[in-house]
């Protein structure tokens, strides 16, 4: 960090300096054209839209017909839109309660048949999808399974013979369950569990994300408390799993997961990334393809991008070529290029609430369509869904115009753009004022989310 937090009072004194000063934040990095395009905001209670009170998850089918969302407030439940798969336009379609259960994180089979669904609760939800229609329907409940628990994650092997859920035991001891998938009826049977810091299971505390690697020979696991990414090797036949290494903020060599909240894996299986709420970062890691070990390539945190602090959510595009950082104390998301040979990470703009997109005040959760070509993001139990389209292909555009000054036509199109032409050096008082702003902004919430709590 570049200095103590303000106050609330100095915190209110810098916000209306840099309004006056700036009118809208200017971050430098490399010159790009806007990569995110706003297209659509479906809001509880706007337009017929329903069952968006309290938002937790936003999930695609893999053939991009439909976006579901789970909320779990007096008004929510799992809404379904259809969506336009050539414009990334939604349509709202139905809200539903399946069975009273309270649906939290949603994982779908490849095949786009089946949703897994947890619950809170001592159950996982199997859902069956009409692929034509979208239509979900109960398909059955999996129960009194050993350590399953108050379920909150799920995901499902990338050659669709296994699952696995992530539980909070009354014990205090997280759980990794294994089930084997019928492919056909999508029906589940229990293989395995395993307990955190039980033998050599490590890693698993209050555990935030889980991703399986395209070879469906890693799982990896990373959690806020024990500040770490945990890789299992998989047994692709039987669906075992087993401890093979953990990496920590303490880790000598790794850096920027204290407080790790999401990870993605790259499509080739050669690079994982991770976000940090703790480090306000976004960290890459090459792959060692044949053991699934990881090794440090790159870290950008709030120093080096403002539009980081609270860093919670990652998506990646279809190609690989970008990754999309959802920042809570930010009210912002992060574009990042991929370098898919080395890891390496440039910043090509970041999208900060204002006005016009006010969807993004505390912005949690994103999901990336299929194709690419759309992102969805939501805040934190709140009641709206922003959509955005994603070019598809960075544009070629002149650094500079005609009179010598920087291109900003794309920041006069989207004033809450955060450009970036030069994270080499000499972003100047500019790039200082756009941080210390966004400082000021996660102190502020930080201080009214302690009074609420």
């Amino acid at each position: 960090m570049r200095g103590p937090i303000r106050t609330v009072n100095q915190c209110s004194n810098v916000l209306l300096g840099a309004l006056m000063m700036l009118g809208l934040l200017l971050i430098t990095a490399e010159a790009q054209a806007s990569q995110l395009t706003f297209n659509g905001e479906y809001r509880q209670g706007v337009g017929g839209v329903a069952g968006l009170d309290g938002i937790v998850t936003v999930a695609q089918s893999p053939d991009g017909k439909q976006v579901y969302v789970s909320a779990l407030g007096a008004n929510g439940g799992l809404t379904t839109f259809d969506r336009d798969q050539s414009t990334g336009k939604l349509l709202f379609n139905q809200t539903a309660k399946i069975a009273s259960y309270d649906l939290v994180n949603l994982a779908f089979s490849a095949d786009a048949k089946h949703l897994y669904a947890t619950t809170l609760l001592d159950k996982l939800v199997v859902l069956e999808r009409d692929t034509n229609t979208g239509k979900l329907s109960l398909k059955t409940t999996i129960s009194d399974v050993p350590g399953l628990v108050n379920t909150f994650l799920v995901t499902v092997s990338t050659d669709g013979k296994h699952v696995y859920v992530l539980s909070r035991h009354s014990s205090g001891s997280d759980v990794l369950a294994a089930f084997a998938r019928d492919a056909n009826s999508g029906e589940l049977s229990s293989i395995a569990q395993y307990f955190d810091n039980v033998g050599d299971v490590r890693g698993l505390a209050k555990a935030s994300a889980m991703v399986i690697s395209p070879d469906g020979k890693s799982v990896y696991v990373t959690s806020s408390v024990a500040n770490s990414i945990t890789l299992f090797n998989r047994d692709a036949a039987t669906g075992a799993v087993t401890f093979a290494e953990q990496l920590s903020h303490a880790t000598p060599g790794v850096a920027g997961l204290l407080g790790a909240s999401d990870a993605q894996i790259s499509a080739d299986g050669k690079q994982v990334y991770v976000t940090s709420a703790g480090d306000n970062a976004l960290v890459a890691f090459n792959r060692d393809v044949v053991t699934g070990r990881l090794s440090l390539a790159d870290v950008h945190d709030s120093g080096k991008n403002p539009a980081l602090v609270g860093a919670q959510s990652i998506g990646l595009g279809h190609d690989g070529a970008y990754i999309f950082v959802a920042a809570t104390l930010s009210d912002a998301i992060s574009v990042y290029k991929r370098d898919m040979q080395t890891a390496k990470l440039t910043l090509i703009e970041a999208l900060v609430a204002n006005a016009e997109l006010g969807g993004l005040m505390g912005v949690d959760s994103l999901s990336v369509s299929a194709d690419g070509s759309s992102l969805y993001v939501a805040p934190l139990a709140g009641a709206v869904i922003t959509a955005f389209q994603v070019s598809k292909a960075p544009a070629s555009v002149d650094a500079t115009s005609g009179t010598g000054e920087t291109d900003r036509s794309d920041q006069k199109a989207n004033p809450a753009l955060i450009s970036a032409e030069s994270s080499k050096g000499g972003g100047g008082a500019i790039d200082e004022m756009a941080f210390l702003v966004l400082l000021c902004v996660a102190s502020v919430r930080r201080r009214l989310t302690r009074r609420i709590l």
